[in-house]
């Protein structure tokens, strides 16, 4: 499985988890009132950029715009950082209750489609 279809998934999961539990944080103006919730904005924010630069790195190098040693380089360093942020949205949501909660719900509901198709 390649890294943009586990990137991709795992961005519709963690949309998923925003829009389906948005309403059980108390948000003023759009704006989050839940400090753990705006940390976690933002690294979500940050990590779909790192996606982009990723995808269009990919595509700069299966166009031949950019030698392997600099994809080699570049990919690396994007992988690093996106890696970096993977784990500190994992802190996140392990060490709040209302972001463990919310995924343990999510879990569920997610076990429960499976087990129907």
């Amino acid at each position: 499985m390649s890294v943009a279809v586990v990137a991709c998934s795992l961005f519709v999961f963690l949309s998923m988890l925003a829009f389906v539990f948005w309403n059980r944080l108390e948000l003023t103006n759009g704006l989050s009132t839940h400090p753990t919730l705006a940390a976690l904005e933002k690294l979500i924010q940050r990590r779909e950029e790192l996606l982009m630069n990723l995808r269009d790195l990919e595509n700069d190098f299966l166009l031949k715009k950019i030698e392997e040693t600099d994809y080699q380089e570049l990919r690396n360093q994007f992988l690093h950082s996106a890696g970096s942020i993977y784990k500190q949205i994992e802190d996140i949501e392990m060490n709040d209750p209302v972001l463990r909660a919310m995924n343990s719900d999510i879990s569920k509901a997610l076990k429960d489609l499976k087990n129907v198709h």
